[in-house]
């Protein structure tokens, strides 16, 4: 299977949605409970990061931008940093949130951002994410 999209992404709930195409892809849906362990979720995640077309300008966080963002939440609380995080996904995307999480510097923050991205993208159901 291509974990690579084909182009460039156009919004961020488009990264979302095909980010949830990848790992649902991976489950198994007669279950409808999901076979994918979070490691193999995460190797998902990784790789949309390292070999994913960059997103569109019009809505990513200019890499000018990823490590002030990183450095003006280092001194926050843990649960605050992962809230920002999420929020940074929702608005600008989660490829421009992996890299400010992984800017922090901080392995603890990174595996749990994660963490609570899989939980979404695996169990939010798409009429939660389609009403911010």
């Amino acid at each position: 299977m291509n974990t690579t999209p084909e182009r460039p992404f156009s919004s961020p709930q488009e990264e979302i949605q095909w980010l949830r195409g990848q790992l649902e892809s991976k489950t198994s849906p007669e279950q409808n409970e999901p076979t994918l362990s979070k490691e193999a979720a995460k190797e998902i995640l990784h790789e949309v990061v390292e070999k994913a077309s960059q997103p569109s300008e019009s809505y990513a966080l200019p890499d000018s931008d990823i490590k002030k963002k990183a450095e003006s939440m280092e001194q926050e609380e843990h649960h605050e940093q992962i809230d920002e995080l999420m929020a940074i996904a929702q608005e600008k995307g989660i490829i421009s949130a992996l890299k400010v999480a992984r800017s922090i510097g901080n392995p603890h923050i990174l595996d749990d951002f994660h963490d609570h991205l899989i939980e979404i993208l695996l169990f939010q159901d798409d009429s939660q994410s389609s009403s911010s």
